[in-house]
């Protein structure tokens, strides 16, 4: 048995001490933080339940498909301590962890956290508010981007953030009814996807006319909210739904798709109207190891078909006037949405996520303020990180 000198000794010692720092430092730099909004506004809060009587479903105690519906407003006062993040008592964290493939402990963070937002402050007194409706991908939830849409709702828009009941990752109804989440993979069943798409913009058009009857008659606004001005956002199927939606409605002016594959056929129809998409920068197919495809559960050309393509080929198809697309160097598909801030090790795993999320904000709000306020769109991309892929004009 080889005996260690004392040198050696205190040379693993100090390797240890050393490990033992890193991991030390990374666990408190993984709190779960929401990156703070940069406008002049504070952010207002308020949730809907929103019953659609036109449409049946058994999912719900009602019998008609109900949604849950955050609202993000301007406000100037506050009162109290900020919204929570998620309720300790939510199963969305249990539902959560069997969707990112980790263990429920490493999660618990996320319902310690906090928002930015207050819990029904009063609307600042603005002549109008142009809104953004806010999609989650599929088993994801209303406040998955909580950056974003209080980064916009402190410049000034009405962001109502849907949460897509039966698809997203466990809807908490006052009632106690809990909502399930999609147990397959929707890119292995494109045509399941076609289906479901169209029941999103269903949904993104019910809300729109709820938002009518809100600013007519609801308390809160006071005829404050510019119908004529409002646009779509989502992140992978939401902002494919969104997509969708403005091809078969003409009330949205805009939209923007974080990262989605474009599902469902009304691509071929194709649209008018403005359009922003950033996507997370796809390694090219011959770069995938065979471990990364089976993740995907792709083939070498399956992948290249759908992430190159079949992606491409749709996204021309729906651009009929002006598009901007973006890609961001080094971003994962989470890195668009604040549950990478809750992975732990996410900056050595999915590497610095403020500089995605500053990124998207920037991009999303200028694209907004041109489309919905009047403002120029000059912009390429507040760093390096952002490079568009290409901006056609009509």
């Amino acid at each position: 048995m080889m005996k260690l000198s004392s040198n050696m000794i205190l040379f693993l010692l100090t390797v240890v001490l050393v490990l033992l720092a890193f991991v030390h430092k990374e666990l408190l730099r993984d709190k779960f933080v929401i990156p703070a909004p940069t406008g002049a506004y504070r952010v207002g809060y308020q949730e809907r339940v929103l019953m659609d009587s036109a449409r049946v479903a058994s999912t719900s105690s009602s019998g008609y498909r109900n949604l849950i519906v955050s609202l993000y407003y301007p406000t100037t006062e506050c009162e109290g301590e900020s919204v929570s993040y998620l309720s300790p008592e939510s199963p969305v964290v249990h539902n959560l962890a069997q969707v990112l493939g980790l263990p429920e402990k490493s999660l618990k963070h996320i319902a310690e956290g906090k928002t930015h937002s207050y819990l029904n402050a009063p609307v600042a007194d603005v002549d109008e508010l142009p809104v953004v409706l806010f999609s989650h991908s599929i088993n994801g939830m209303r406040g998955q981007n909580t950056y974003l849409v209080e980064e916009l709702a402190s410049h000034g828009y009405l962001v109502a953030s849907i949460e897509h009941d039966g698809y997203s990752i466990g809807s908490v109804f006052p009632d106690g009814v809990v909502g399930d989440f999609l147990k397959h993979d929707v890119l292995q069943d494109v045509s399941a996807g076609g289906e479901i798409i169209d029941l999103w913009s269903e949904d993104q058009l019910f809300v729109y006319e709820q938002l009518q009857q809100l600013n007519n008659k609801g308390k809160l606004f006071s005829r404050q909210i510019n119908l004529g001005k409002a646009g779509l956002v989502g992140h992978a199927f939401g902002g494919a739904a969104s997509f969708n939606t403005v091809t078969v409605s003409d009330v949205f002016e805009s939209a923007v798709n974080l990262d989605g594959f474009y599902f469902g056929e009304n691509y071929t129809k194709g649209t008018y109207k403005p359009l922003l998409e950033i996507r997370a920068e796809p390694r090219p197919a011959e770069e995938m190891k065979p471990r990364q495809l089976e993740q995907v559960g792709m083939s070498r050309q399956e992948y290249q078909t759908m992430m190159f393509d079949e992606w491409n080929r749709r996204i021309n198809y729906y651009a009929k006037g002006v598009i901007y697309r973006y890609a961001l160097h080094g971003a994962k598909h989470l890195s668009f949405t604040d549950l990478v801030l809750a992975v732990p090790f996410k900056r050595l795993l999915l590497g610095d996520c403020k500089y995605y999320h500053n990124e998207t904000r920037v991009l999303v709000k200028a694209f907004f303020d041109h489309t919905l306020k009047g403002a120029s769109f000059g912009l390429i991309g507040s760093s390096s990180l952002a490079e568009p892929i290409h901006a056609v004009s009509a």
